[in-house]
């Protein structure tokens, strides 16, 4: 429910209630989107978006056999008595007048209008962004818990960390992998791309087809990326791929190898343009997609 409005403003207060009002409905239909709760019709009629219903249609495409009918629309402020009515009105008029499209969110149907399914694709995007904020923290939990307790180099615990995976995972480790691995002892278990790179393009390692097999490109490609985001996803599947604890499932491999391809089929576009149905797919939506079905795959496996 909506907290309780104070009392008709005056003109000079208008336009800072109707921005406080506005806001209270974006955050509405989010938790509706969202699954938080559930609302009835009558809910998502007088100031809630969200309705869940079961499709005879569109099951099969569905986990559970349902999806999400979202709606939502903007109207003017005239009296605070009057706002219930006039959001009934607004999205009545949304729903007759507006094209209604439908759109795949993290394995969820929606159907609605183009404003719905921008919310309900912002919530993915936060879900995306929030997963990929936690691998990066895990991985410098780890990095520091090293640099607390090691006296090696980083550079030859990389390279360890690349023999150890061609021996233990591949089997083509030489007489100089055993060398490396024997000299030290301290172990890492996560991926660092850009560093393990710099010993192929800086320092004459040669074997890239084990860099190519933790991290799905070649050494020299990594000038190539500046973001982030995506040396997270590297970093992460050379980490489970090397892990002795964890393990990828075949989902895993494929939605990675998929975000592999897409990336190069864009020349590594780093845009993350916005996806709507109502539009062809580039290049570099493809990237997009990819990239939010791996984040979303870590997160839930």
């Amino acid at each position: 429910q909506h907290p309780p409005f104070d009392p008709p403003a005056p003109p000079q207060r208008r336009k800072r209630i109707s921005n406080t009002i506005v806001m209270q409905s974006i955050l509405v239909a989010s938790r509706g989107v969202r699954g938080a709760f559930r609302v009835t019709r009558f809910h998502a009629m007088y100031g809630s978006i969200g309705i869940r219903e079961r499709s005879t249609v569109l099951s099969e495409r569905s986990e559970r056999g349902l999806f999400d009918a979202i709606l939502m629309a903007k109207s003017s402020i005239g009296t605070v008595e009057s706002l219930k009515h006039d959001a009934k009105k607004s999205l009545t008029n949304a729903l007759e007048a507006e094209e209604l499209h439908i759109n795949e969110v993290q394995d969820n149907l929606f159907v609605g209008n183009q404003r719905g399914l921008d919310l309900a694709s912002l919530a993915q995007c936060l879900d995306s962004e929030l997963a990929a904020r936690d691998l990066k923290i895990t991985e410098l939990d780890e990095r520091l818990r090293y640099l607390l307790h090691s006296d090696d180099s980083y550079q030859l615990v990389r390279a360890r960390y690349l023999s150890t995976y061609k021996r233990d995972y591949l089997g083509t480790d030489t007489k100089k992998d055993r060398d490396i691995i024997a000299d030290g002892k301290t172990t890492v278990h996560w991926g660092d791309a850009r560093y393990d790179a710099t010993l192929y393009t800086k320092l004459g390692r040669t074997d890239t087809a084990v860099f190519k097999k933790l991290y799905g490109l070649l050494p020299e490609k990594m000038d190539k990326i500046s973001n982030d985001k995506m040396v997270i996803l590297l970093n992460t599947h050379a980490g489970v791929l090397a892990s002795d604890y964890k393990k990828g499932t075949r989902k895993f491999s494929t939605l990675f190898t998929r975000f592999i391809k897409a990336l190069e089929r864009s020349r590594f576009d780093e845009t993350y343009p916005g996806v709507k149905d109502t539009e062809p797919v580039t290049a570099a939506m493809e990237v997009t997609i990819a990239y939010r079905a791996f984040v979303d795959c870590i997160r839930k496996e």
